[in-house]
Formats: structure tokens, sequence, C-alpha cells
């Protein structure tokens, strides 16, 4: 087994824990449990418990890249829509530069 390290994201906190697994996304599965079975466990770094928004997984090396990864429903939704919004106003600055037909 490997040891991996989860990082627990939430709006205004941080916290990290190991798992031991057989691959990361085993790690990311045992990290979801922990938090629906315990998330008072994490050792979060502030006053109160905010809603989780991300686990990276990560493994033990220095500088090691995310190996697996899940985001919140609201997150994903915030992303999305940063990317609604550009695209409407792409399509309001078209749309104001189209003339009306005279017919």
């Amino acid at each position: 087994m490997t040891k991996y390290t989860a990082h627990f994201i939430t709006a205004a906190q941080l916290a990290a824990h190991d798992f031991k697994a057989d691959s990361p996304e085993k790690a990311l599965d045992l990290a979801l449990k922990l938090w629906e079975r315990d998330p008072h466990a994490l050792k979060f770094e502030s006053r109160g418990l905010c809603p989780l928004e991300a686990i990276h997984i990560a493994g033990q090396e220095e500088n090691e890249e995310e190996l697996a990864v899940w985001h919140s429903d609201k997150v994903r939704l915030r992303w999305a829509a940063d990317n609604l919004l550009d695209a409407l106003k792409n399509a309001l600055t078209v749309l104001a530069s189209v003339k009306p037909d005279a017919s």
C-alpha cells in the first residue's frame, strides 16, 4: 500500500490527513468516507466547520502532482457560472453589433 495525503479544502479552511491505499482513487474514497463519517476528526485551522469544497490527493514525494481530485457540486457550479457569464457577455456584445433588419 502507498501512503497518500488528502488535502481537505473548504471556503475558509484547510486540513490534511494521510491515508494508506492501493491507489489515489482508493485514497480519495477513504477521504470522502472520513468526511462523511467524522469531519471533526480533521484538524482544520479555523473556528468552525464550513462546507467541503474539494479534496486533492497527492503522493508523499516533495512537489508531487495531484493524483486524484474531487470537487463539490457548488464549486463546479461556480466554475460553470463564470464560464456562462463570459459567454453571455460575448453574446450580448455580438447582439449589440447586429443592426436590425429594415424590412
